[in-house]
């Protein structure tokens, strides 16, 4: 029973200690010391399952950003959906003083 323990603390200290770190630093990414490019990000994303939903919101904010049309459609589409949700906040609530008569 000790070699199997022995066995598999060095198995999981060799690969913690292999592993390839991305790092972020200033606006950045970088491994090794060598900094990555944005398609070296999105293909080490996609290729390690790792954080697809960040890069993706990233990536639309970021052409929100520059691209005026979609950031006035993006903010009428929020301010239309919080005027309904006012509006059927305000239903409920007097639907509620209604039955409470």
């Amino acid at each position: 029973m000790k070699l199997l323990t022995t066995i598999a603390a060095v198995l999981i200290s060799i690969s913690a200690f292999s592993q390839n770190y991305v790092e972020y630093n200033e606006g950045a990414f970088s491994t090794n010391g060598e900094e990555l490019s944005m398609e070296q990000i999105n293909d080490l994303t996609l290729r390690l399952n790792a954080g697809v939903g960040n890069l993706r919101r990233g990536n639309r904010f970021n052409h929100m950003y520059y691209n005026a049309n979609d950031r006035l459609a993006n903010n009428s589409l929020n301010g239309l959906g919080v005027l309904y949700l006012a509006y059927l906040v305000g239903f409920s609530s007097c639907w509620v003083d209604y039955l409470q008569l």
